[in-house]
């Protein structure tokens, strides 16, 4: 079977796959999007927020299909998810063995098949409008250190781990700005450069955002209060700290036929009124203009092209359903353009490509063996603490502001920046509260650690108990930046057999921190003691180096590691070793765990030069003229910001790029 010619065949349904859809619609070219996974349901979101309210486990994936606890080798879609991938967060047996360093997965369980030597842990949605439908709408800039990390910090280190892009901050000014108007961003610049600027936060000149900003929480004004303007952080060089309001992709007034932000606290895992930009509201758009032809339930399993310095020819596809009893599918369908466009972020991408075979053992646009390499996540260092008094969390969205004053500094010769985001939903994403906590005091248990009494409580004494705990918690999120590493990649499982539902190979997944990343949770540490310090806190991180089986074994955290930097912690002052600050009550921490962020990043990297990386700074195949990879997978770094509105801008670039290729036929 054959599709007609289109001028753009563009494969996923994201972020950057919409967008660049709507850019060149708009100019008239004929476009055909390919996704893998199930359109919007009929009745839009309200059958995901059903989905959501009925499942006992609100996880990231619990809206989505396919449904809780899926067999990957039964989905035709399978996904990566928080539950697959770590066990559920409630007995995590078959990661005991880790005799090897290797990260045991169970892979009727586990779609990504994980070899370590730690464990990746972030998920991803394979539906219409892909992984925004749980992003929180954090959109921060890079900075502009961020595009230059090896002249302005390595110059003089030939080991020194971060790349340059090969573009520089101003070459995304402009697309910065497209960007944030079609997703619809909340904030005010001179608040961001008031406050950032000194970091390298840069915008055009006379530049404004669409929207103001979010209001921000009653727990961020009183952080806020007490850490504004406060200088001489041990280990931060004198650099001021300031709580600054994070722009948010989301509705602070009605636009585009969406409604303003009511303040739900579940803007993760899902908005329940679509106040919060997602991909579907671009693909709408671009659908809009008669040129777009939208093909959901299409996996696409090889990309055609005769070899390296020749252009692709073609895509092949199939198009599944879900039958009574099992997955039916088509014959391989081939669909062919002038441009192909390949969306499909930073695991599915590189599983595509390394499918796509041009025979004598080369793959499609991986001339130099990168495809797969420098899988990069933000690794998040979680510190939660009990305020004095009363802070009144769970107030409006998940997040609205952070410590971003500290993303940059000479300090990135040695070890990992990081950005601070303030969260607004107590302990939930810490241990699980409120769930844990009330547990802890109905049934006499400590698993919160503030029930070091096993107090059995019920009535009035419950109710108390549990208003001065839940008015008092609070949260920090470290977002760590990772350096890449050519051995943490993506490949896929030739020999072994296990397979997805369409009987097509799953990704293999090694993973790894350096210890340049390692030392950015040290200094995250000693930043939030001095913070507690400051706001009369009450630390309860923890950093358990082994887990508990439900059988009561025990067996080694897999995502803890050993203190990279114990020096940091010796030449601190007393005051910042007392054991009330102390993650563990440990003055000197023997280690830490982390957390994923979702933010997966790399895999094919852009370059200057075809030799190290796998496209151009227009996201142009160096192998394929006719070939674009687009997405978070052609970032060289992942630096301190979530990615998603760099990703946006780039694919902004690419439109331009796609553009001025087919300006003769359009």
């Amino acid at each position: 079977m054959s599709d007609p010619d289109y001028d753009i065949i563009i494969v996923g349904a994201g972020v950057a796959g919409p967008i660049i859809a709507k850019e060149l619609s708009q100019a008239g070219a004929k476009i055909l999007i390919i996704e893998g996974g199930p359109e919007t349901p009929p009745t839009n979101r309200e059958e995901y927020m059903s989905n959501f309210l009925l499942n006992t486990v609100k996880t990231l994936e619990s809206p989505y299909p396919p449904g809780m606890g899926a067999n990957p080798a039964k989905e035709a879609t399978p996904r990566a998810t928080i539950a697959q991938t770590f066990g559920n967060n409630v007995s995590p047996t078959w990661h005991a063995d880790l005799g090897a360093g290797n990260y045991i997965y169970n892979a009727d369980v586990s779609y990504l098949l994980q070899e370590g030597p730690q464990p990746f842990l972030s998920g991803y949605k394979r539906i219409t409008g892909g992984t925004t439908w749980h992003w929180l709408g954090t959109s921060l800039r890079f900075l502009e250190h961020d595009f230059t990390m090896k002249s302005t910090y390595g110059a003089d280190d030939p080991d020194y781990p971060m790349p340059d892009w090969p573009i520089v901050v101003d070459d995304l000014l402009d697309a910065y700005g497209r960007a944030e108007h079609e997703i619809g961003v909340s904030a005010d610049v001179s608040i961001q450069t008031k406050e950032l600027a000194q970091i390298g936060l840069k915008y055009s000149d006379g530049y404004s955002y669409p929207m103001q900003e979010i209001p921000p929480s009653v727990l961020d004004v009183q952080i806020a209060a007490a850490l504004n303007g406060f200088q001489n952080f041990i280990n931060f060089e004198g650099q001021q700290v300031f709580v600054t309001s994070t722009p948010a992709g989301r509705n602070s007034q009605p636009d585009g036929n969406r409604r303003t932000c009511a303040g739900n606290t579940n803007c993760i895992p899902i908005c329940p009124i679509q106040a919060k930009w997602d991909g579907t509201v671009t693909l709408a758009g671009a659908q809009s203009t008669g040129n777009v032809t939208f093909k959901s339930q299409c996996v696409v399993t090889k990309v055609v092209s005769a070899g390296y310095g020749q252009p692709v020819t073609g895509i092949e596809y199939i198009h599944w359903e879900n039958g009574p009893t099992k997955i039916t599918k088509s014959e391989p369908i081939t669909a062919t353009a002038k441009i192909y466009v390949i969306a499909a972020h930073a695991i599915e991408t590189p599983k595509l490509m390394l499918m796509s075979d041009m025979g004598n053992g080369q793959t499609v646009a991986n001339s130099s063996d990168q495809m797969g390499r420098n899988l990069m996540d933000h690794p998040l260092y979680l510190s939660w603490s009990l305020m004095p008094e009363q802070i009144f969390g769970f107030r409006g969205p998940l997040a609205t502001s952070g410590i971003e004053s500290l993303r940059d500094g000479p300090f990135r010769s040695d070890r990992a920046a990081w950005r601070c985001e303030i969260g607004n939903e107590g302990w939930n994403f810490a241990i699980g509260d409120p769930w844990t906590t009330v547990s802890d005091f109905v049934d006499g248990k400590n698993a919160s650690h503030t029930n070091a009494n096993m107090d059995r409580l019920f009535g009035a004494g419950l109710i108390e108990q549990l208003n001065s705990h839940f008015t008092r918690q609070w949260r920090m999120g470290f977002l760590v930046e990772q350096t890449p590493e050519a051995d943490s990649r993506v490949t896929i499982n030739r020999d072994n057999g296990i397979v997805d539902g369409l009987h097509l190979p799953r990704p293999v997944i090694n993973y790894k921190l350096s210890e340049y990343t390692r030392r950015g949770f040290a200094s995250a540490e000693v930043f939030s003691r001095q913070v507690y310090q400051m706001l009369g806190a009450t630390n309860f991180t923890r950093n358990a180096q082994n887990l508990t089986a439900a059988d009561g074994t025990e067996f080694p955290n897999p995502v803890w590691f050993e203190n990279p930097d114990r020096d940091m912690f010796e030449a601190l002052p007393d005051a910042l070793k007392a054991p009330e600050l102390c993650a563990n009550g440990q003055a000197v921490p023997d280690g830490f765990t982390y957390f994923g962020a979702g933010h997966l990043v790399g895999t094919y990297r852009m370059g200057s030069v075809a030799r190290t990386s796998v496209v151009d700074s227009h996201s142009r195949s160096w192998d394929h003229s006719t070939l674009f990879l687009v997405g978070d997978g052609v970032f060289p770094t992942i630096t301190t910001a979530n990615p998603t509105l760099t990703l946006a801008a780039l694919a902004m670039r690419t439109a331009d790029a796609i553009k001025a290729q087919l300006a003769t036929t359009l």
